[in-house]
């Protein structure tokens, strides 16, 4: 098989994800940030790839939105982003 054709298997998997078990507003985001372990542990997998995805999510909704949203979503990606970085190199982010 081709290898740049086997590289999208994973596509459906991806979306699928994206459009059942991933929240798309900031209310329900930011209630997921709440749920988040902060025992200062390292993050399990899937949580750490559900803030990861959900902070590439959030930039993309800010980089979209006018003057008004834009803030709201920025404030909303510092708090998904911050746990990653602690979780990665144990530095401690204010948002």
């Amino acid at each position: 098989m081709d290898e740049e054709l086997a590289s999208t298997r994973a596509a459906p998997i991806f979306l699928n994800i994206m459009n059942t078990q991933f929240p798309k507003n900031r209310a329900a985001l930011g209630k997921m940030l709440q749920e988040i372990p902060s025992s200062g542990e390292t993050f399990e997998m899937d949580i750490f790839e559900q803030l990861l995805l959900a902070s590439v999510y959030t930039a993309h909704q800010g980089h979209t939105s006018d003057q008004t949203d834009r803030q709201l979503w920025g404030d909303l990606f510092c708090s998904l982003v911050a746990p990653l970085i602690r979780d990665l190199s144990g530095k401690l982010v204010r948002c």
